[in-house]
């Protein structure tokens, strides 16, 4: 959670949601050591769906930025991909290895690339694609960790040797190791001269809904001298992680000031919910905007530049390296142009009528949330480089 001014301040929280977080963090705990135990009894696939489990737990808004959570599920990530290395041992698939890496990928973006456990599980993971040179690039962070790790020595002389032999694996089919991408998938690559493309499917839809019922609820609940201007909508992130599946985590503060929005960016980057997200959505009420001004700065679409609304900005994670069409002849991936997908809304407070056939309180004048509109692509209030996905 973020204050006016980084470093950030912690909100008070009271003490309902304090015994509740611990209660989803101890769930969470139980089905990793259920997941665990079927483990060690080889009933992998079984594992999975308790990591799964406890993964859902962490998903709780009152555990999800914790440091407990983010700690549990760099585990929970680890140990998931260890019993796909498993599963992979008894029947072999490419496709089992792919989803090794991309969990202890996403392991390694809670840890910040340290956790040994995973650059090893990533590195056999890789060894068995054939990828020996990547293999060892991950085993070399590793020892660099734990230098003196005999895991780590004994597989880094098996791939040296593979590589002695000439056994390297065809680099334009190399497994684009920098792709840890939450979401699992790679996405249209946008160029610099390309339009970033985010279509208003029913999750876009959906969000946009949630805003505009959200603001009609503190419109009809809030006595009327709470705030002259209106009602209100809390700056905050929505996390997808699949169908109507959201976790909330409130920023207020963040974009009072280009120092404040690189602090929330960058403590929503460093969460567990971030590097698993699908997409992340971005909700904050113009008037607590002081940074960036894009209605100033940009093509604005309507006339009174000082009306209120409420932006809604999605982000997708983008692929994170080239495909393979665009390396040379080396297999080194060209010069990256990828660009994080974004698409930017801006829902104008109206006055007057009804909304969703709710009567509203009549101090507010019947405020509500007009139509969403879409804004230009340079109107957008977190770009590329302040990227919110590991």
């Amino acid at each position: 959670f973020f204050g006016g001014n980084p470093p950030c301040r912690p909100l008070t929280v009271q003490a309902s949601v304090t015994r509740r977080a611990m209660a989803a963090a101890a769930r969470a705990a139980e089905e990793k050591d259920k997941g665990n135990r079927m483990f060690t009894k080889g009933e992998c696939e079984r594992a999975t769906q308790h990591y799964q489990k406890a993964l859902d737990y962490l998903q709780d808004s009152s555990v999800i930025t914790s440091r407990e959570a983010n700690d549990l599920a760099c585990k929970v990530h680890s140990n998931w991909a260890a019993a796909l290395l498993k599963q992979h041992a008894s029947c072999p698939s490419s496709v089992a290895l792919s989803e090794v890496i991309r969990h202890c990928d996403l392991s390694l973006a809670i840890d910040g690339g340290k956790h040994v456990k995973s650059l090893f599980r990533k590195g056999e993971a890789l060894k068995m694609l054939g990828e020996y040179r990547q293999a060892l690039d991950v085993l070399g962070k590793a020892l660099r960790v734990e230098e003196n790790n005999e895991q780590v020595r004994q597989l880094m002389d098996e791939c040296e040797d593979m590589l002695e032999f000439g056994c390297d694996a065809d680099p334009a089919n190399a497994i684009d190791n920098n792709n840890s991408g939450g979401g699992g998938g790679t996405g249209d690559v946008a160029t610099d001269d390309a339009d970033v493309i985010v279509d208003e499917d029913e999750g876009v839809l959906g969000v946009l809904d949630r805003i505009r019922s959200e603001f009609l609820s503190n419109t009809d609940e809030a006595p009327a001298d709470v705030s002259p201007a209106g009602p209100r909508v809390e700056t905050h992130v929505l996390l997808m992680h699949g169908e109507g599946k959201f976790g909330k985590v409130l920023m207020p503060g963040a974009f009072e000031s280009a120092a404040a929005l690189a602090s929330a960016v960058g403590f929503v980057r460093s969460q567990h919910f971030a590097a698993t997200a699908e997409a992340i959505f971005v909700v904050v009420q113009k008037r607590d905007v002081s940074y960036p001004l894009v209605w100033w700065a940009h093509r604005w679409p309507l006339d009174d530049l000082d009306r209120d609304g409420v932006f809604v900005e999605v982000h997708h994670p983008g692929p994170a390296t080239s495909p393979p069409e665009d390396r040379n002849r080396d297999g080194v991936a060209k010069q990256q142009h990828a660009k994080q997908r974004h698409a930017t809304w801006f829902i104008p407070v109206e006055t007057g009528g009804e909304a969703f056939g709710l009567q509203l309180h009549p101090s507010r004048a019947s405020m509500h949330l007009g139509e969403a509109i879409r804004l230009d692509r340079d109107c957008v209030l977190i770009d590329e480089d302040l990227s919110l996905f590991p």
